[in-house]
């Protein structure tokens, strides 16, 4: 196992840019969940600290409408796909 896990990168001798894709897919995935956590414990930490249920719910509600009014935005000026 370790073997075939050991030349993976080196498959193609000739072209170096089979390791390079491998090595930069690996580091954006990484880079991703370590994102993806920060932001969840981010939000978790948050709504814990604020206490209030009411003061979490009114937050959540205003921070859904700014999300929605924004796409909504974008959406309405950007031009179309297909004309």
């Amino acid at each position: 196992m370790f073997g075939r896990i050991d030349q993976v990168p080196w498959r193609h001798r000739g072209n170096d840019a089979g390791f390079q894709s491998i090595a930069t897919d690996l580091f954006l995935r990484s880079i991703k969940m370590i994102i993806a956590l920060l932001v969840f414990f981010g939000l978790v930490s948050g709504i814990v600290a604020m206490g209030d249920p009411k003061a979490v719910g009114r937050t959540g509600i205003r921070a859904l409408s700014w999300f929605l009014i924004a796409s909504l935005v974008v959406v309405a000026a950007s031009p179309p796909a297909f004309s």
